[in-house]
């Protein structure tokens, strides 16, 4: 489940997959019995045109679900599909004042069909398409009035990139802090297909509270390298050495859930995410297991740490221990 790009709800149980501890949940072959549907559709202006809901559902396992969550989705005429921000309502004076905090966005979900056609009726026709975030002024629905301020950003997927790849390893390193589902990779690289290049720029762990910004550093030697900076903790940058990897892991034991940050002195620091809910591995020849795994969508859990979701502990200069004391460094 932690590499899937959503999570069913439901009470999940621990399993193990390959011998690797996992979450899993649900039973493949239950079947789904036809009902009634109802189709929504509606025509802001002219200029967009006939738009057709899309319920949440539907975009499940496709995209993340944190943007899933964040958006309600509708089809234009030429199948390509915008997401328009789903605006709080908070009580105040018995009435509903509509809220929305942060810069306002708009998903713009481009799609690239297949030549060859689906002739079974089970809508299994292959596309490609490009999701991408635009920063807007407003929230005028029957326009996109952009702001040239802020960067249009496209989405990358970690699912589909190649094992080899930058975007792989690091989308697998991020899945220690959080599942896939809740990990966002972006470039600000001007891309018009799946198959151009792009470059990591910005990642967003929205779950847990963490953000990240590629930065381009001139190193002593004047050689030039790219390094993914913490926004939320001054300095900070994810630390990609083997060695520092190791070194981390042999203080921690057991833990994995953890990436490294470091300095530019070289100082090493490691990150915790506090959102996971230990649960005990139970099967049925053992029902007191010692192992444990982690559930990282209980939203009781989540919703019992306040604000602060991730711990920071710096390592010892020596590289034998990390420090008692915890350091909280956030916005």
């Amino acid at each position: 489940m932690s590499l899937c790009l959503h999570e069913v709800q439901g009470d999940p149980y621990p399993d193990r997959i390959g011998g690797i501890l996992s979450m899993s949940i649900g039973i493949p072959m239950t079947t789904t019995t036809p009902k009634e549907s109802l189709l929504v559709s509606r025509n802001l202006s002219k200029n967009v045109g006939n738009q057709v809901f899309i319920p949440k559902r539907f975009l499940y396992g496709v995209i993340p679900t944190a943007l899933v969550d964040h958006y309600s989705f509708w089809q234009n005429e030429n199948d390509d599909i915008v997401g328009y921000e789903t605006r709080s309502a908070v009580k105040s004076d018995d009435n509903y004042d509509v809220m929305q905090s942060g810069p306002k966005t708009r998903l713009r979900i481009f799609m690239t069909k297949d030549a060859d056609m689906d002739l079974t009726g089970f809508c299994n026709s292959n596309a490609d398409v490009l999701v991408k975030r635009i920063p807007i002024k407003d929230d005028e629905f029957d326009s996109d009035n952009i702001d040239p301020n802020r960067p249009v950003l496209t989405l990358l997927n970690v699912m589909s990139a190649s094992p080899a790849s930058i975007l792989k390893r690091f989308g697998m390193l991020l899945s220690r802090l959080d599942n896939l589902s809740n990990v966002l990779v972006w470039s600000t690289s001007d891309i018009c297909s799946t198959q151009d290049g792009a470059t990591i720029d910005e990642i967003e762990l929205p779950r847990v509270n963490l953000s990240f910004k590629s930065k381009k550093i001139e190193k002593l030697d004047g050689s030039i390298e790219y390094r993914l900076y913490s926004n939320d903790h001054d300095g900070l940058y994810i630390s990609t050495s083997l060695e520092s990897r190791d070194i981390t892991e042999r203080l921690l034991g057991g833990i994995n859930h953890f990436i490294v940050l470091q300095n530019a002195d070289n100082d090493l620091f490691v990150l915790i995410p506090g959102c996971a809910l230990p649960r005990r591995l139970n099967t049925e020849v053992n029902r007191l297991s010692v192992q444990v795994i982690l559930d990282r969508r209980n939203k009781d859990w989540i919703s019992n740490l306040g604000e602060v979701k991730c711990y920071i502990y710096p390592i010892h200069n020596s590289k034998g221990t990390c420090y008692n004391n915890l350091l909280i460094n956030q916005k």
